[in-house]
């Protein structure tokens, strides 16, 4: 008999100036108890304060740091090319359709004011955009639990006109590696979603 289990895990990443406390691992515990969350890592670049890992250890959550390293034997690349378009500008020219000349088509153009359509026999579109390359380099960091090393990633950063997030490489000398885009935010005209 097989039988299917759920797993909801969560992760909390925490890029602070000081060391993860124990009034956050118990805040992230609390936010995780709320949420039916059964498997929790905090994921910290300052490390954790010894009472913090002491909590965790006792509530079920894993403590992982984050350093900063030397290149990897499986990373030859000091980053990544990136190319990004913007649209500068547009130019529409519709051409409708003359009775008896053409056929109508499936496209037609309205007049928003009357309501009234007319066919369109063709339209030239002429577009002018920009073409931007920049390369981004790999921010190279370990993933550690207490002294032991669990995988190591290459991290380019992106920021584009309406994205932000990090492109990663994970994982370890001699193992197969995976490759990940984490989206942090999503740019719509003037706003920003946080993700």
């Amino acid at each position: 008999i097989q039988a299917h289990h759920q797993v909801v895990m969560a992760i909390e990443c925490r890029d602070k100036s000081r060391p993860v406390t124990v009034n956050q691992v118990e805040s992230f515990w609390k936010k995780c108890q709320d949420t039916g969350v059964n498997y929790a890592v905090i994921v910290s670049s300052m490390g954790f304060y010894n009472t913090a890992r002491q909590k965790s250890d006792f509530l079920g959550i894993r403590c992982l740091d984050i350093e900063e390293v030397d290149p990897f034997d499986w990373m030859l690349a000091r980053g990544l090319p990136w190319l990004t378009t913007k649209l500068l500008h547009h130019v529409w020219i519709f051409y409708p359709e003359i009775e008896g000349v053409a056929d109508k088509t499936s496209m037609e153009v309205i007049d928003t004011e009357t309501g009234a359509t007319s066919p369109v026999k063709y339209v030239i579109v002429t577009i002018c955009y920009s073409i931007v390359e920049e390369f981004i380099p790999f921010k190279l960091v370990q993933y550690n639990e207490a002294d032991e090393m669990i995988t190591e990633a290459a991290v380019a950063e992106l920021n584009t006109d309406n994205m932000k997030g990090k492109f990663m490489f994970v994982g370890k000398s001699g193992e197969e590696k995976g490759a990940v885009f984490v989206l942090d935010k999503v740019k719509s005209g003037a706003a920003e979603l946080d993700l």
